[in-house]
């Protein structure tokens, strides 16, 4: 399995990478733009830094260039954000974490590789969010919400039928999405999880994130999937003050892979 971090603006603050244990960091790349590429190689010299995008490519469409430069034996590729902390659950039937060490990356790898194994149809398994952590069964959702951290089956994620770069942000939604309704499955584990800094935080995504483009991306996934996403306006308390009143959406993940039969 091959780690690809995709970053941008975070050449002194990425935290991924260094949350990877040593035996992985072979297998672990960061990619940045052309552009930012001196910044973050002379930041990091002990990382593996590369660059198949510019910072005019969308999001989604630097996330294709990656898996195709990837090249896995495995067929598998972590696709995971630059700012996350990794965790464990204690327990099946206890919402406690703990921080994860080198023994339980091997677990989260193996228990990842099994899941795939077992399941030819199966294009995504996704690390779920820490917040509402304790709300998910254990190791049993299927086909739903992936983000942040998916570890993609490479060879259906680039099937050609596949369009990468509809919108942004809210293009890993689109992706799968469009993967869910061709009749692919996915799995989310709850066992492991990430936390990351807030939304909007600087580099990133905070470059292009606006409340247009967010109402943009919103309004362009509901036109894409028809009967499978609903507007809706939502107002956080807390995080950036420019985005706590914004347009979101409510997928019908399910409903989705429904949709597709079998």
């Amino acid at each position: 399995m091959k780690i690809l971090i995709p970053s941008r603006s975070r050449p002194k603050t990425m935290v991924t990478p260094f949350q990877i244990p040593e035996k992985y960091r072979p297998d672990t790349t960061v990619y940045v733009a052309v552009e930012q590429k001196l910044n973050y190689s002379e930041a990091n010299p002990e990382l593996n830094i590369k660059s198949v995008s510019t910072l005019n490519d969308l999001l989604g469409k630097k996330l294709e260039l990656m898996a195709r430069d990837a090249q896995p034996e495995d067929d598998l590729v972590m696709l995971c954000d630059d700012d996350f902390v990794f965790f464990r659950r204690i327990d099946p039937f206890e919402p406690q974490l703990r921080k994860m060490e080198e023994d339980d990356w091997d677990d989260m790898v193996l228990a990842i590789q099994d899941l795939f194994r077992k399941n030819d149809n199966l294009y995504g398994v996704g690390v779920s969010m820490r917040q509402g952590n304790n709300r998910l069964e254990w190791n049993g959702n299927e086909n739903t919400r992936l983000n942040g951290c998916i570890i993609y089956r490479r060879s259906i994620f680039l099937d050609e039928r596949i369009v990468h770069d509809r919108m942004n942000p809210m293009n890993d939604f689109d992706v799968n999405l469009q993967l869910l309704r061709l009749g692919y499955d996915n799995h989310l584990i709850s066992e492991f999880c990430y936390n990351q800094g807030g939304t909007n935080a600087p580099g990133g995504s905070s470059d292009y994130r606006t409340l247009e483009t967010q109402a943009a991306s919103a309004h362009r996934l509901a036109e894409l999937h028809p009967g499978f996403v609903n507007i809706r306006h939502k107002v956080n308390k807390t995080g950036p003050v420019e985005l706590r009143e914004r347009t979101e959406v409510t997928v019908f993940w399910k409903k989705a892979r429904q949709s597709a039969g079998g």
